[in-house]
């Protein structure tokens, strides 16, 4: 008995394997950053506990924020994705490519900052293609997209503690 399978049958399982591959990767990396969130808390916790004499004061006021300004570590040896992914974790709330840059410049000094534009503005393309971040498009009348977290977004609207400000894209 022989298999008389077609290039289209073929093709059609391939491209089905594909997507489904491509599904387990958004969700996997949608856990990974689940977790992460989770271990930064937990790691929070950790330093609030061990760096304070009496913990109950310091808790509520570091767990209570949803920002929490930390010194930026940069993923010097990472992907540009890995970097712009770790910036929005950083910021913990929208962006726009413009923040993005002002806050990958100081760590590639080699990039005109022209040329660091591009390359970030084309970077976020793809991620978003890829649904690996969301646009938001802002309710205010103004030039440009915010983009963030999948997990950040209820359908397409972020979800309030994640909106920026937009009273400082506008002064720009």
């Amino acid at each position: 008995m022989t298999n008389n399978l077609t290039d289209t049958q073929i093709l059609k399982e391939l491209n089905l394997r594909l997507s489904k591959l491509l599904e387990e990767e958004k969700v996997a990396t949608k856990e990974k950053e689940i977790r992460d969130v989770s271990i930064q808390k937990t790691k929070m916790a950790i330093e609030a506990f061990s760096n304070s004499v009496t913990p109950e004061e310091v808790i509520p006021e570091k767990l209570g924020t949803t920002t929490i300004e930390t010194e930026f570590e940069y993923p010097k040896d990472k992907t540009w994705q890995d970097k712009i992914k770790a910036f929005m974790k950083f910021k913990n709330k929208g962006v726009t490519v413009a923040q993005i840059v002002e806050g990958l410049k100081p760590y590639e000094p080699e990039y005109s900052q022209e040329k660091l534009y591009g390359a970030i503005s084309n970077i976020v393309s793809t991620m978003v293609k890829k649904d690996i971040v969301k646009i938001y498009k802002p309710p205010v009348k103004m030039k440009g997209y915010f983009y963030g977290n999948p997990l950040w977004f209820e359908g397409e609207d972020l979800k309030q503690e994640y909106v920026p400000d937009f009273k400082e894209k506008l002064l720009w």
